[in-house]
């Protein structure tokens, strides 16, 4: 019966963990695209930025806060599929299956991707900001 318990309790840890990335990932991607979106189609905005030659840097930053958000989330798809073929019927047992059980356990993947994302939002952020308080 403990063991029981304690897979429920397992259980539980993971569908949290998967809850919080799941709100991380989608506030990132909306952030990384909404912000670009909003900037670029409002003119007096875009009119400033350009102005002071930072709009295809603002540009070039929240694509590539995107672009890296993209990237871990793809390595973690096929990561995930080679966890799950590794661990399924039949059993695939390979250099690849063997590699994906290793990195599913690499969270400092996503942790630096996360930060760098992150930084990189921040950074675009405040280049926008401190070019729309510019006189």
């Amino acid at each position: 019966m403990a063991s029981h318990d304690q897979s429920d309790q397992v259980s539980d840890f993971l569908e949290g963990y998967s809850t919080s990335t799941a709100l991380l990932k989608a506030w990132l991607g909306a952030y990384s695209v909404g912000v670009p979106a909003f900037l670029f189609t409002h003119e007096k905005v875009l009119a400033k930025l350009s102005a002071q030659g930072r709009a295809a840097c603002v540009a070039e930053i929240f694509a590539a806060a995107i672009a890296l958000q993209v990237f871990v989330t793809l390595l973690n798809k096929y990561t995930q599929w080679g966890v799950y073929a590794r661990h399924s019927a039949p059993k695939r047992i390979n250099w690849y299956t063997n590699l994906c059980e290793k990195m599913s356990e690499w969270i400092w993947l996503d942790a630096i991707a996360d930060i760098a994302t992150i930084a990189l939002l921040a950074w675009g952020s405040s280049l926008v900001f401190s070019s729309l308080v510019a006189k």
